[in-house]
């Protein structure tokens, strides 16, 4: 089945990482002045190809400048 696929899960779970991250960018632009929430939302929508592309972690990782393991918690 579909549900029990390991990509499938994984997919999920970058799902609801991605969900969440774009909820906390709403709540940003929303705060700041609309020129600066138009290019607020051109770059996550870039860090989300980005997410998609190699990970969230991997992402998360060179934005931080390390090598070592970044966690995600629940």
């Amino acid at each position: 089945m579909l549900e029990e696929s390991p990509i499938f899960l994984i997919l999920i779970k970058n799902m609801d990482e991605i969900k969440a991250i774009r909820f906390a960018v709403e709540i940003l632009k929303e705060m700041m002045p609309d020129d600066c929430g138009e290019l607020m939302e051109k770059k996550f929508n870039i860090l989300l190809k980005q997410i998609k592309d190699r990970g969230i972690e991997e992402v998360f990782r060179e934005w931080l400048d390390e090598d070592e393991e970044v966690i995600l918690s629940p």
